[in-house]
């Protein structure tokens, strides 16, 4: 049906690494969503792969906690990514210290922000699966974040979310963008929606699901 498979995802990757000198792979979560090998290993598959793909940052979808914070501290301390989470707190639990909440990239004369925002688990990952994990409002920790990098030096923030395009409970990408007077790019995923710009030209890019597409932005 002209998707998916890893190794052909691995060439478009590595074409664009080719022809790019600055180039930045990152995941919006739900690496491990509807798959069998995950059903069977619990992460392992998906973990290798990503790994082997050379993603730069990934960050937590609800899928992600289906097999418990147990399985999933086991599988991602071993990711060479940056795993980015900005409003999670993880204190007490076993993701602690496993992720950082931002983070700075130098790229040539440039430093680029990124900062992670989760979806709140409640009423969607099985509150066993997310015991002890605190939420913090998404909106208000992405200004927050985002302004705190702009002020430590980033030309530009990039926010990578896992909480839907629109019309989620609580708030959404578009709810981001229309908060923020300092993220100029979100990657967002969840809502499965294919798409490179919101309808009112807000800079959101969403690749759809199961790794049927590949977004590349191009930053000048």
């Amino acid at each position: 049906h002209d998707l998916g498979g890893v190794a052909r995802r691995k060439v478009l990757i590595d074409s664009v690494r080719g022809t790019n000198r600055n180039v930045m792979l990152i995941d919006a979560g739900d690496a491990v969503q509807g798959s069998l090998y995950y059903t069977l290993f619990g992460g392992e598959v998906e973990r290798k792969l990503m790994n082997a793909l050379g993603y730069d940052i990934q960050i937590l979808g609800n899928h992600e906690f289906d097999k418990g914070l147990d399985q999933l501290a086991k599988e991602w301390k071993q990711l060479n990514a940056v795993r980015l989470s900005s409003n999670y707190d993880f204190s007490g639990t076993p993701l602690d210290s496993l992720f950082v909440p931002a983070m700075i990239r130098k790229v040539g004369d440039k430093a680029i922000g990124f900062i992670g925002i989760n979806l709140d688990p409640a009423g969607i990952v099985s509150e066993e699966n997310y015991k002890g994990i605190k939420y913090i409002d998404g909106v208000k920790a992405a200004n927050e974040k985002a302004a705190i990098l702009k002020e430590n030096g980033a030309d530009m923030v990039i926010a990578v979310t896992h909480v839907g395009y629109e019309n989620e409970p609580g708030y959404s990408d578009l709810d981001i963008a229309k908060a923020s007077k300092d993220i100029d790019i979100i990657i967002g995923g969840h809502s499965h929606t294919v798409m490179t710009a919101g309808p009112n030209g807000e800079p959101i890019q969403s690749t759809g699901t199961a790794f049927a597409n590949i977004g590349v932005i191009t930053i000048d």
